[in-house]
């Protein structure tokens, strides 16, 4: 990406985590200094007596989710995301990005029904 380039809109930026390379899992490592598994946890969201949310969005009634990373994280999964379209992305490029520019939404495979039960065990 060119000096003179620059985001005009914001870039909407949606990864599944399941879906990423190993290739690209040791990019983020390198590029970062971060281990993905410590930079980027996903917790169940609990109300104020501990009990899991359920995802009003999910039609299997599974548990609302949130992903937790910091910015060299985020910084990480914006640059896999890029590069993947633009080899020639740098990390310094990410670097000049304004958070304001980016929408970033990760997401995962959820085919198991753990939430599930936890949400009926507590019931």
């Amino acid at each position: 990406m060119s000096e003179e380039e620059v985001i005009t809109e914001k870039k909407k930026i949606s990864m599944n985590m399941d879906e990423l390379t190993f290739g690209e899992m040791e990019m983020f490592e390198d590029v970062t200094g971060l281990i993905m598994s410590d930079a980027i946890k996903t917790d169940i969201v609990r109300d104020a007596a501990g009990r899991p949310v359920p995802d009003p969005d999910d039609p299997k009634g599974r548990p609302l989710k949130e992903t937790k990373m910091g910015v060299k994280a985020m910084m990480g999964m914006v640059f896999i995301s890029m590069h993947r379209d633009d080899s020639s992305v740098t990390f310094d490029d990410v670097r000049k990005i304004k958070l304001s520019d980016v929408d970033l939404e990760l997401s995962e495979d959820d085919e198991d029904d753990t939430g599930k039960d936890e949400i009926s065990e507590q019931s």
